[in-house]
């Protein structure tokens, strides 16, 4: 071959490499262009919503769609009442991996609040004392871990599985993940400073001032989709000889207790506050009076038979009465063909508490550990 051939086949393979080089670049940059549309999306999430499950599903999805892990699962702090981080959300599992918690004093909690980078799995494998925590976390198929840190304050972690083509995470991947954990860490606590601003912190539910806001939007909301609407009213009976009997400490431990079991055997959809020092109010969209009705009664039932441990010889027993009543019974006989004057939806909201208490005054008057409905012609 000649010197000029071989001169124009090393120019050709420089070109063509040259040629490549400038692909890559181009791909790269473009994959960086995605990233930072992604990130600005999750950012711009972050600002607008207060609502966990919003916010979750957008953060996880977009992670999973950009860097194609197989599992996401992000935790949070269970409540303004505990430091307990609680898995909220995941995707790509196969199986429902039910609750998972992890409590403050565990030795990946403290590992987390401690570092601001990403913890391999294999990493915390060569230690016994993570043994139990990844038991925990053993469902969700976890790899790598990245704590999410607010003004060096650590308010949650996500858990990331292995990436689809099996290969390890790049620096530039982990980066991404690193800055999305950053604002989920910052929508983590807007939603934390929203709930205390929203809920009782003895009982972790809605305070009155925010569930009344609640009630009249879920009316006007009701009315224009034309879904029914309950409105259920709980009291613990005779309270008042709890705590002159066993002391306030134990009245506050019945209190706590009561609305954990309510909150636990209702919808993910309903709104359950503290109406009360000793009573409680909920919210049931989407629900008849008769559908109420067994709910109510498996909370009552279920509150009759738990041992509530007050630190004393022995635990106490308490019951609870209630009253239900479902919108349409309050609304006038011709709401729906007439248009409603201004204020009508406070109007309602006023008079469905009322109703609903005179059907909770009907149990306390017939004795007590029952639940009664709204009638316009018993009551």
């Amino acid at each position: 071959m000649s010197d000029k051939n071989k001169s124009a086949d090393l120019e050709y393979e420089n070109m063509q490499t040259a040629m490549d080089n400038a692909s890559n670049l181009f791909d790269n940059y473009e994959k960086k262009i995605l990233d930072l549309k992604n990130l600005l999306k999750i950012s711009g999430l972050v600002n607008s919503t207060l609502n966990i499950h919003e916010m979750n599903e957008t953060l996880l999805f977009t992670c999973q769609g950009t860097i194609l892990v197989s599992t996401i699962s992000i935790f949070f702090i269970e409540s303004i009442i505990t430091s307990s981080f609680v898995l909220r959300s995941s995707v790509g599992l196969h199986e429902d991996p039910g609750k998972i918690c992890l409590k403050e004093d565990d030795p990946l909690v403290a590992v987390l609040s401690g570092k601001e980078q990403c913890i391999f799995i294999c990493d915390l494998e060569q230690d016994s004392k993570y043994e139990e925590s990844l038991k925990l976390l053993q469902p969700l198929s976890p790899h790598m871990i990245i704590p999410m840190r607010f003004k060096k304050k650590n308010v949650g972690f996500m858990v990331f599985g292995e990436k689809l083509t099996q290969q390890p995470f790049t620096t530039a991947e982990i980066d991404f993940l690193k800055q999305a954990a950053d604002f989920a860490a910052i929508a983590a606590e807007n939603i934390r400073l929203f709930e205390m601003a929203t809920r009782d912190r003895m009982t972790n539910l809605y305070v009155h001032h925010y569930f009344q806001n609640r009630l009249e939007e879920e009316i006007v909301r009701a009315i224009r989709y034309e879904n029914p609407l309950a409105f259920l009213m709980f009291d613990i009976d005779h309270f008042k000889s709890v705590n002159d009997t066993y002391g306030h400490q134990a009245g506050d431990i019945v209190i706590h207790g009561t609305a954990n079991l309510i909150r636990e055997n209702l919808r993910k959809l309903d709104l359950p506050a503290r109406y009360g020092g000793e009573e409680f109010a909920i919210i049931l969209p989407e629900t008849s009076w008769r559908k109420a009705l067994p709910v109510a009664e498996r909370i009552r039932h279920i509150i009759e038979e738990t041992e509530f441990d007050i630190k004393r010889e022995k635990p106490i027993r308490v019951t609870i009465s209630g009253g239900i009543c479902e919108l349409e019974q309050i609304l006038p006989e011709d709401f729906h063909s007439t248009t409603p004057a201004a204020g009508t939806d406070n109007d309602l909201k006023q008079k469905l508490i009322q109703a609903t208490d005179s059907a909770l005054y009907a149990s306390k008057h017939s004795g007590r550990n029952q639940i009664s409905t709204y009638s316009k012609n018993s009551m």
